[in-house]
């Protein structure tokens, strides 16, 4: 009798170990990506803008200046079955009335630490971006 019941409470134990186990996994598989983002930009031959940001995955970041916007959106992707960072940016004008003009909605997907360069329309953007 004393086995039985020694027998069902390690069953017990090895259930709620089993539970906390698929909880703690859970939680930190969910647990959103950073990503670390070096970028130079300039608007219509302007100055060029140097900022470093850590951006949490599918959140939107902004570097605001007195006269235009950078706004980034990183997350993993994959185009054309190559997988990467998926940078998606809005970049434009502010106007006096607070009112935003865009002037560039780039997408660029990066493979880590490998630094990225395009230049659309009069906006030009150097990359480099790496998990944190």
């Amino acid at each position: 009798m004393l086995w039985e019941g020694l027998f069902l409470v390690s069953i017990y134990l090895m259930k709620l170990i089993s539970l906390l186990t698929f909880f703690t996994f859970s939680t930190f598989a969910a647990t959103p990506q950073s990503y670390d983002l070096n970028i130079k930009y300039s608007l219509e031959e302007g100055p060029t803008s140097i900022r470093r940001m850590i951006v949490k995955e599918k959140s939107k970041a902004e570097v605001i200046g007195p006269e235009h916007f950078l706004e980034v959106v990183a997350e993993e992707g994959e185009i054309m079955d190559r997988k990467g960072i998926l940078l998606s940016f809005n970049v434009g004008y502010i106007k006096e009335d607070g009112a935003r003009t865009i002037l560039s909605q780039p997408t660029m997907l990066l493979k880590e630490n490998s630094p990225a360069e395009f230049t659309i329309d009069d906006v030009t953007l150097a990359v480099t971006a790496k998990r944190k």
